[in-house]
């Protein structure tokens, strides 16, 4: 006798029957945060909800990894130098791919019926306590990415009104809050992840867009003040080596992905090509990491502003384009908010609260204020003054670091173990020891300039 239910021709698994999935722990001991990631399993296991094809989930990755913080990269390679700013990116691409394979990797050995989130894998290999420590490193490093996003669309609403001599508007704070709220509410209020592939091909479509425009503009203004081979050489060359903490907090930051991997695995149809998406999207993002950052510098050089898109000038076509750049990076903030909603929602203290045993919610308005709360928290910190570039490499280096890095490898190491090649536990311990050292270095040299920042204000 089976203690197994059926909706429709689907097996329900209950929760006797979750020794299957080894999570083995004693039913007086399990935390409602562990009962919560039970049942989102349990959900997912029994999930007929509309699935993305493998062009819809490439569109969703490649919006998570262009953002806003591609804007800032030119002004990276302005404080440390050209030359070495190509190689660590190519680097730190090249780690970023090898840790995003390594938990795949991980999760490819899964029960085949399984879609697992990070946490639960984290929960499943490394216990509870490392499990509570990802949860709330993946809630920071999201709000830090929506908080830059809100940012850089904040900062540009009062460039475009104050350039424009608007001047009722210009420096208007309450004005720009009700604009950003406008736009990002009705997205924060998505549920199922699959939907935000409209938004990412829109938000992709726009970011190529500006790309495309600010490359053209760059390319003309090359033409009208063409560069000596000389100066390039010496751009090549120059090395700026007390900035490279900053500078690698913000490559860190522009490739981060696995705060969304996970989102847009689990939305797939065929979870199996993500290994392969991934691989080709990280090439092309390598270029683009390398390409658009050295066009935009070799042309403005020291005069290269923390975003770039302020270069262009200012007429309606350049303006248009750049509404559009915001507007994508607006339409990323749902996408990067879901998992930290998601974390948040099914914590032990407020799951019980707003949804019922079925996993239906029963208390909109505490789940939907909620997130409204969140919106003003981050936009606290938008109109706080702090500076966008150091921001992001303060995000970067405080939380990146050990999702990106340190966390793949554990994982890997815990799920595969003796089975290891040598080469791949090399790769590890580069790749483990160069996020712990950057992480450390990048945090206190960010602080430091932030605290300097702030006595000087004072």
């Amino acid at each position: 006798m089976t203690d197994t239910k059926k909706v429709g021709n689907i097996p329900l698994i209950k929760q006797s029957q979750f020794s299957s999935l080894d999570l083995h722990l004693p039913d007086n001991s399990v935390s409602y945060d562990i009962v919560a990631l039970r049942k989102d399993t349990e959900k997912r296991l029994i999930d007929t909800s509309k699935k993305s094809t493998t062009l819809q989930a490439s569109f969703t990755l490649f919006s998570s990894f262009v953002g806003t913080g591609l804007l800032s990269v030119p002004y990276s390679f302005r404080l440390v130098g050209l030359g070495p700013s190509i190689l660590c990116m190519i680097f730190i691409g090249f780690l970023t791919y090898h840790c995003l394979s390594l938990v795949l990797a991980v999760a490819g050995e899964q029960p085949a019926n399984e879609r697992p989130t990070l946490e639960l894998l984290t929960h499943k290999l490394l216990g509870n306590a490392a499990l509570y420590i990802v949860q709330i490193s993946i809630s920071l490093l999201q709000i830090g990415i929506c908080t830059v996003i809100l940012m850089f669309s904040t900062n540009f609403l009062n460039y475009a009104l104050c350039n424009f001599g608007i001047e009722s508007l210009c420096d208007n704070i309450p004005f720009r809050v009700v604009v950003v709220l406008i736009v990002t509410l009705p997205l924060t209020m998505v549920t199922n992840p699959h939907w935000f592939y409209i938004t990412s091909s829109f938000s992709t479509c726009c970011v190529m867009l500006g790309l495309v425009t600010q490359l053209a503009f760059n390319f003309n203004t090359l033409q009208e003040q063409p560069l000596t081979s000389e100066n390039v050489m010496s751009r090549l060359l120059e090395f700026k080596y007390s900035n490279l903490p900053q500078f690698f907090g913000v490559a860190i930051y522009t490739f981060e992905g696995i705060g969304t991997l996970f989102s847009v695995r689990s939305a797939m149809e065929t979870p199996s090509d993500l290994p392969n998406i991934l691989k080709y999207q990280m090439i092309l993002i390598v270029f683009l990491y390398i390409g658009f950052p050295s066009i935009c510098f070799l042309t403005f050089q020291d005069h290269v502003p923390e975003i770039m898109i302020f270069t262009l000038p200012i007429t309606p076509f350049y303006l248009w384009v750049q509404i559009f750049l915001v507007m994508s990076s607006l339409c990323g903030y749902s996408l990067q908010l879901f998992p930290t909603l998601k974390i948040l929602e099914n914590s032990h203290f407020l799951r019980n609260l707003i949804f019922d045993e079925k996993g239906n919610t029963k208390n909109k308005l505490l789940r939907f204020g909620g997130r409204v709360i969140i919106i003003f928290a981050m936009l606290g910190i938008v109109f706080s003054g702090l500076s966008f570039n150091l921001w992001i490499s303060f995000i970067g280096s405080f939380v990146s670091t050990f999702i990106g890095f340190v966390l793949p490898v554990l994982l890997y190491q815990k799920q595969f173990g003796a089975s290891i090649s040598r080469r791949k536990k090399i790769m590890n311990r580069i790749a483990l020891s160069i996020g712990v050292t950057i992480g450390i270095i990048g945090v206190g040299q960010t602080l430091g300039v932030m605290l300097g920042i702030i006595h000087a204000r004072q």
